[in-house]
């Protein structure tokens, strides 16, 4: 089979021979791959058309066999904990305020020293057309 391909065997042929089945089957398995995806969303849109709430049951026991959904992490930028506690916050509340304070300080809020804001904006109207004031 080998010599039928390639011809005359040499070191070239042979590596470029093993490249091409290396290509096909990488092709073959992303096929296969896709092809499992699609039977899979099928199949699932099949079940939940007939009983949605199968489907539901299914989602809810993959969520709760997940180790990591059991419990939220809220990460944190700085805090006052130890090292290992440091970034994560305890509870939703926590992470409402930070954000709260975060984004109602001043100088995000009223942010009045943007004049780069305005250097962008000028050169977008230089660099593009104005746009149409009349009908088409």
């Amino acid at each position: 089979m080998l010599e039928r391909e390639c011809g005359k065997v040499s070191a070239a042929s042979l590596v470029a021979y093993i490249e091409r089945k290396k290509s096909d089957l990488r092709k073959a398995k992303g096929g296969f791959i896709r092809k499992q995806k699609q039977e899979e969303i099928r199949s699932l849109n099949s079940k939940f058309y007939v009983d949605p709430g199968s489907v539901y049951d299914r989602f809810n026991e993959i969520i709760k066999s997940d180790p990591e959904n059991n419990k939220p992490r809220y990460m944190k930028s700085t805090g006052e904990r130890s090292e290992e506690q440091q970034g994560i916050f305890e509870n939703i509340t926590e992470v409402g305020s930070y954000w709260k304070d975060l984004w109602e300080q001043p100088s995000i809020a009223t942010n009045s020293d943007a004049t780069w804001l305005e250097r962008c904006s000028v050169c977008v109207r230089r660099t593009r057309p104005s746009p149409p004031t009349g009908g088409f």
